[in-house]
């Protein structure tokens, strides 16, 4: 018992030594800001949101599916109307500083124009936990089809890496990311709230080039992290190669999916052929997920 507690209290130092570390070698513009000062909030919602993915299903297994149209509908239209918002201060804010949008070194800059763009990036990062909502709706709904690997893993791996981007470099070279994914889920969740009603089905035949343009952003993305590695831009290293694996991870998982969905699904007369559907599928989240 003596052995345990002193295993326990040796991973608390520990523990408290990093989070002191890393609040050291923060930013000092992001560091008190709400939910940066300890990374322990942050992982224990990772955490959560994961047992809940993997034990909701079974839960609800016995139980009826909620009918939750427009929650959804509320939900889908708040969110592509905040990524507006977030789309739109980047891209003034970072213009206003003089952003090449190529290799933007880290600053620490007090200007209000960066001032702005941090607190954008909080805002960003915020919104990855509001994310999880996407999948509360998948379990409520019994759409267990669309909890895949590729759904799970970007949900579990997007909070944790815009907090240490929040952390330790909100600016830069790190905004390139969420300007681009900040657009594109304005157009994504705009479909979602629309693909509710099955009324509008035969307007939304730009399904496919939605997730050509996901694809689209994964690659622009994929390649700016390495010209930044490769000109060596002044920011944080351990931040680019962290994005970088993580882009490529799916770059792989998202391209899998699309020739399963769209190439094989087209020869076989699947989701990616001209069959119809009377009834418009809520798309699967791993068209829409992102960097």
């Amino acid at each position: 018992m003596a052995n345990n507690t002193t295993t326990w209290g040796s991973l608390l130092r520990y523990y408290d030594n990093i989070t002191e570390d890393l609040y050291q070698r923060s930013d000092a513009r992001t560091r008190d800001m709400l939910f940066m000062r300890n990374m322990g909030g942050m992982f224990l919602l990772t955490a959560s949101y994961l047992v809940m993915a993997v034990v909701g299903p079974r839960i609800m297994a016995k139980r009826k599916a909620f009918e939750l149209k427009w929650p959804m509908f509320i939900y889908n239209v708040a969110i592509s109307i905040f990524s507006l918002w977030m789309c739109l201060e980047m891209l003034t804010q970072s213009w206003k500083s003089g952003y090449s949008y190529l290799c933007d070194p880290y600053k620490l800059s007090y200007a209000p124009a960066d001032i702005r763009i941090v607190n954008v990036i909080w805002w960003y990062f915020v919104s990855k936990a509001i994310e999880f909502l996407d999948t509360v709706f998948m379990v409520l709904r019994k759409k267990n089809n669309q909890i895949t690997v590729l759904h799970t893993w970007h949900h579990s791996f997007m909070l944790p890496c815009f907090y240490f981007v929040t952390l330790l470099g909100p600016c830069g070279l790190a905004l390139q990311g969420p300007i681009i994914n900040a657009f594109v889920h304005v157009v994504m969740y705009a479909y979602y709230a629309l693909s509710l009603f099955p009324q509008l089905a035969p307007f939304l035949w730009w399904k496919k080039y939605l997730t050509q343009m996901q694809l689209l952003q994964f690659f622009l993305l994929l390649t700016n992290n390495v010209y930044g590695l490769v000109v060596a831009c002044d920011f944080p290293p351990v931040l680019a190669y962290i994005q970088l694996c993580f882009l490529g991870s799916l770059v792989v998982l998202f391209t899998n999916f699309y020739i399963k969905a769209y190439i094989k699904g087209k020869k076989h007369g699947g989701r990616g052929g001209r069959t119809q559907r009377t009834q418009p599928e809520q798309p699967h989240e791993t068209e829409k997920k992102e960097l």
